[in-house]
This record gives C-alpha cells, structure tokens and sequence, in this order.
C-alpha cells in the first residue's frame, strides 16, 4: 500500500473515520456506529473464520464509541447502549472465540491481545471526550470480562512460559476497576 508522502502514521491514524467519529457530535454519528455494529455483527462468519476476531472487534470499537455514560447528552441514546452491554458483549464473544476447537494455544494468545485492544481502545474514547473512567471499568460485567481477560493470561503463559506483557496489562487493568480501589 503506498503511503501519501505528506503525511505521518500520526496523521493517518487521525483520519481513521472511527478516530474521527470521537469529535465529531454524537447526535450524527451514534446511528451511524450502531449502524455499523449490527453490519459487522451480522456479516461475521463463524468464529472458525481467520477474519472472525478482527471483524468483531470492530464491531465492539464501533458499540463503544456510540455509548455514552453521562445523562442528558445530545446524543439521546438509550440506557440498553451502556457500558456493561459492551462489556457483557465482549466477554460472550470472545468466550465463544476460544471455545472453539481450532488453533488451540495461538486462539488463547489472540483473544488476550483483542481484550487487550479493546480496553485500550475504551481508555482513549473516554480521555477523548473527558469523561470519568468509574462509569466504563465497574460492574459485573467489567468484572467477568476482566476475569476472563486474567485466565487466558494464566492459560497462555502455563503453556508457554513467557509472560509476554500479557500480565502487565491484566495488573493495570484491575487498577482501574473500581473494585480493586
């Protein structure tokens, strides 16, 4: 792919149309991220698929960006778009994705990293719009994602004794879980 020589990674990463979304009014863009959701739930092939976690993510990023945690935003969502969904969401999902039978150890080491991913991801929607973490990292649902997020770090790392960073950010995570403070 050949890169525009006038801009940076830094720059590109910007253009990114779901980056994008962060600024522009959530009254515009909250239809069409839900929109795109459902699309990419829906055209998600069986979890066996090498596109499956990719496209799911993607779907969870776009749900993400559509929430909104304070009340009375211009937005008008709904109290079924919540963090918790997300979370709840997340953890059926990626449960699912390790449940199946293929790829064994590697499935485990890429459901992490996309647990980790989408954490990273949630930490700058809400430093983006300045909103207070407690809404996004409590809860049972923050908690069960969390606890599996743990077990795959401990499963992969029995197997293959490496700790990989995986580890690092499990601890920085329960940090921000209100329930570890």
């Amino acid at each position: 792919m050949a890169e525009c020589c006038c801009l940076s990674s830094s720059d590109v990463k910007r253009l990114h149309p779901l980056q994008l979304s962060l600024r522009l009014p959530r009254s515009t863009t909250t239809p069409l991220l839900l929109f795109l959701y459902r699309r990419l739930t829906t055209l998600t092939p069986h979890s066996s698929s090498p596109h499956w976690l990719s496209l799911r993510l993607s779907a969870l990023i776009a749900l993400a960006i559509a929430i909104t945690t304070e009340s009375g935003t211009e937005s008008g969502s709904t109290a079924k778009h919540t963090p918790a969904q997300l979370w709840d969401t997340a953890h059926r999902a990626f449960s699912s994705y390790v449940e199946s039978d293929h790829g064994g150890q590697e499935r485990l080491r890429e459901a992490a990293k996309a647990i980790g991913m989408l954490v990273e991801r949630i930490e700058g929607i809400f430093v983006t719009r300045e909103e207070a973490s407690k809404h996004w990292f409590a809860g049972k649902e923050w908690l069960g994602l969390l606890e599996l997020w743990v077990g795959l770090g401990r499963r992969v790392c029995l197997v293959s004794n490496r700790l990989d960073g995986l580890l690092l950010k499990f601890f920085s995570a329960a940090r921000r879980c209100s329930f570890y403070r």
